[in-house]
């Protein structure tokens, strides 16, 4: 199951069924438990669905071949711009081994074999196109992992072999951010709650902070997740922000971590049953006036 959260917008796919639901921030407050969301079906693979501008949706369609091996081609191939009613209004293909997914919400970019797809919506125009890796990338060049935020107009994207990407999707091109060096490789990011930077976990247990926009790099710190670092997909370290806090999992440990938004110095740690992967910050922020 992948769940994106978007401004309006949220979006579930089931992965295996088929099945997409659409869950609207203002309806599900204002109706509670009566509320039934909208829901989509486009065919069993292991695919992908994103929230867009104007009520529409990001939505991969099953691989055209899929019926005849489903193993084979679980993966998508393309993106279709979706009403809540399945009305297909764009689409695109030529994604090969499609995985990975963000949205701006005029803009949706998805992680391919040799680059990244995206589409796009301005007002009542829909379009799209690839934007490929840079000249000299390897030949298994592949994109698996990406973030966007509401209105920042490029996207970031990881390939464990490869490393971290900015990518312009409206510009056309992509420009490396981090390699994947020996020993020191980009395992996975997170964009900020607010937008403003991008955080960075690194192979050797070093988390760096870039602002979002400029790609300055802001702070860093190391040593203090427990080594070696689990650098595999489901237990890698995963980061949440909220108000005055960065969090980070340490599944090796067994703990998760506050560090501090400016200087990523360590605040304080919780220890966790089992082995912490991913992590959300769910909370009310209040404000009181002095008296």
């Amino acid at each position: 199951m992948h769940l994106y959260v978007g401004k309006e917008w949220s979006s579930v796919y089931y992965d295996g069924s088929g099945d997409v639901v659409f869950l609207n921030e203002h309806e599900l407050e204002e109706q509670g438990g009566s509320y039934t969301p909208p829901r989509l079906y486009v065919g069993p693979q292991h695919g992908a669905a994103v929230p867009l501008d104007g009520d529409l949706f990001a939505v991969t369609p099953q691989h055209p071949d899929y019926e005849s091996d489903p193993e084979e081609y679980r993966l998508p191939i393309g993106a279709d711009i979706m009403t809540l009613d399945g009305e297909v209004l764009h689409s695109e293909t030529g994604c090969d081994a499609l995985h990975g997914d963000a949205s701006n919400g005029h803009v949706a970019v998805f992680g391919c074999r040799g680059g990244a797809l995206f589409v796009e919506v301005h007002g009542a125009t829909y379009g799209g196109g690839f934007v490929p890796a840079p000249t000299g990338a390897s030949e298994d060049f592949r994109l698996t992992s990406l973030w966007g935020y509401p209105d920042l107009d490029h996207f970031f994207a990881l390939g464990s072999e490869v490393g971290l990407y900015v990518v312009h999707p409206e510009e056309g091109f992509m420009e490396q951010l981090i390699p994947a060096a020996e020993g020191r490789a980009p395992i996975n990011a997170a964009v900020s709650h607010d937008g403003r930077n991008l955080l960075v976990a690194m192979s050797n247990g070093e988390l760096r902070m870039y602002d979002a926009h400029d790609l300055d790099l802001h702070a860093a710190a190391s040593d203090f997740l427990t080594a070696p670092v689990e650098t595999g997909f489901w237990a890698r370290p995963h980061m949440a922000t909220a108000p005055g806090a960065v969090y980070i999992t340490d599944s090796v440990g067994g703990k998760v971590l506050m560090l501090d938004p400016d200087d990523l110095n360590t605040i304080d740690s919780w220890s966790v049953a089992g082995n912490p992967t991913k992590i959300a910050f769910v909370g009310l922020l209040e404000e009181y006036e002095a008296s």
